[in-house]
């Protein structure tokens, strides 16, 4: 609460992010969704505020009633399905200022499921194509920051480089066994390879993972001692989250074509993913 209140005694300030933890993460999946949150969100959020474009997203949100309400009225949600990232567009228009606190984090609950997964990053994603009808005035507005339309444009542009990133890998792994089917060896030594690499971003992400939950325990800023939970992963675990962080594209191509289809077929409604 210190660090928040701190925040808006600046009477610039008009909203603020805090950091987001999953709560008690336990399964592989939940650690992933913990280390996107807690390490990967957290980074681009710090580039965010190095060009003054931080951005809402998920909870631990908070307001100065009077300037949004003044800026936006009443109903300062659009109907976009990613209400929050809608909302950071239409307070940037209005030239309402968003600051990321890193100091603090507020706990959110992880999934367990890969279904579930699935259908939260389809509506996600959905809304995030739903946001395009912003583009036109982001463009041409006056009040919205070089920085603040560079990760408008990031933003939207990114599922569409997802989509052909996933789509290229898929021929060029069935060009390449074709290519050398008569070459097993080689195929077996490129593989290898190719695993290894892929493995550098995951690696790379737990590392910090595991340096960050040690920082917030030795500083105290742990909200309950369970949420470091995954602060000692014994080998396997660390294993198997280096792997699904580093091939969790895969499970999320799905998510990203369900919400293609479903802008195609006009479905603009969605239940809210149900917790644990």
């Amino acid at each position: 609460m210190y660090k928040l209140n701190q925040s808006f005694q600046n009477s610039d300030t008009d909203a603020v992010q805090l950091r987001i933890k999953m709560k008690k993460p336990e399964k592989i999946l939940q650690t992933f969704q913990d280390v996107e949150f807690f390490v990967v969100n957290h980074m681009i959020q710090l580039i965010r505020t190095y060009i003054k474009a931080v951005a809402l997203c998920g909870n631990g949100q908070f307001f100065r009633v009077s300037s949004v309400l003044s800026k936006l009225g009443n109903k300062p949600w659009g109907n976009a399905l990613l209400e929050d990232y809608e909302l950071t567009l239409r307070m940037e228009l209005k030239g309402l200022k968003i600051k990321y606190v890193d100091e603090a984090y507020v706990e959110q609950e992880a999934l367990k499921k890969v279904k579930k997964l699935i259908r939260q990053r389809a509506r996600w994603s959905q809304g995030g194509w739903n946001c395009w009808k912003y583009f036109k005035q982001i463009t041409t507005s006056n009040v919205v920051t070089i920085g603040q339309k560079f990760d408008t444009y990031f933003f939207f542009i990114q599922p569409i480089l997802n989509i052909l990133a996933d789509f290229s890998i898929i021929f060029l792994t069935f060009d390449f066994i074709s290519h050398y089917s008569d070459n097993p060896e080689f195929i077996f030594i490129a593989t290898i390879i190719m695993t290894t690499v892929s493995f550098f971003f995951g690696t790379v992400f737990t590392l910090i993972y595991h340096k960050e939950l040690k920082l917030h325990d030795k500083c105290n800023l742990v909200i309950q001692k369970d949420d470091m939970i995954n602060e000692n992963m014994h080998l396997r675990k660390t294993i198997l989250s280096i792997g699904l962080i580093s091939y969790i594209y895969v499970i999320l191509f799905f998510s990203l074509i369900i919400s293609c289809y479903h802008l195609l077929i006009g479905h603009t409604s969605w239940d809210k993913t149900q917790r644990n």
